[in-house]
């Protein structure tokens, strides 16, 4: 079974501009932010944005 994406979200940063390609599948989010992690990039909640 082949994984399609179906949308590119593009967010620029202060660092630099990230894509997330966005798919139909069954996996868990925290998966997905393998390359905010490989980039040192974190979600800060409390202000809703990237840092």
């Amino acid at each position: 079974e082949s994984i399609i994406s179906i949308s590119i979200a593009q967010v620029q940063t202060l660092i630099r501009l990230i894509t997330f390609y966005i798919m139909l599948i069954r996996i868990l989010f925290l998966l997905c932010l393998a390359d905010m992690n490989r980039l040192r990039v974190k979600l800060d909640n409390l202000i809703n944005k990237l840092v």
